[in-house]
């Protein structure tokens, strides 16, 4: 990263906002505070908390904003569930996540790049669902038959990736005018 020349923002003025992810955590039953350190359980997590220490090391000013499953119109996730529920993609059961509105989430970053806020601060969602939850809350806003959607658990598919990953958020909560809606809400609502 420091060979990239990606420090010019400092030059300009400009303020990091870096986003990172919940899977730097190793997942537990107990939510993640915003000051844990990171202790990843596969490659991607690694990533995640090596980019982290990276930019700390250029700019001890940044935010670094860990956050969970993206969700909203069109999403990654919102498409998964939809696949899954016509049986052409799987959810696991047993991953535990906070998925965040991505509108939430574009606004927390908005207001993070004008407060005076550093270090890494948790922006998700409160209410912590599996995937196969999400692919039900999806059916249900939807009106589609939740019958036919594939599931299974992390575990039994061999893949390695922490299981349950709540961030606790009440720290954001606290700090931004952003509200950060529960995925119930938003796809209840």
């Amino acid at each position: 990263m420091v060979g990239c020349g990606c420090w010019w923002w400092a030059g300009a003025g400009a303020r990091l906002v870096h986003l990172s992810s919940d899977a730097l955590h190793g997942g537990r039953p107990e939510p993640y505070g915003d000051d844990e350190p990171p202790s990843p359980v596969h490659a991607y997590g690694a990533a995640k908390a090596a980019a982290e220490t990276a930019v700390r090391a250029i700019d001890p000013s940044a935010v670094l904003v860990r956050t969970s499953l993206i969700v909203g119109e069109g999403s990654k996730q919102i498409q998964l569930c939809r696949d899954a529920l016509a049986g052409r993609a799987v959810l696991f059961t047993d991953e535990l996540r906070c998925p965040v509105d991505v509108t939430d989430l574009a606004c927390a970053v908005l207001e993070l790049a004008t407060s005076s806020y550093a270090g890494p601060l948790n922006v998700a969602g409160p209410d912590a669902v599996s995937r196969a939850e999400l692919g039900l809350l999806v059916a249900r806003r939807e009106g589609l038959d939740p019958g036919g959607m594939t599931t299974a658990t992390g575990r039994s598919s061999g893949l390695v990736r922490p299981a349950q990953v709540r961030l606790d958020s009440s720290r954001a909560a606290g700090l931004l005018r952003t509200r950060l809606r529960g995925v119930v809400e938003l796809l209840t609502g």
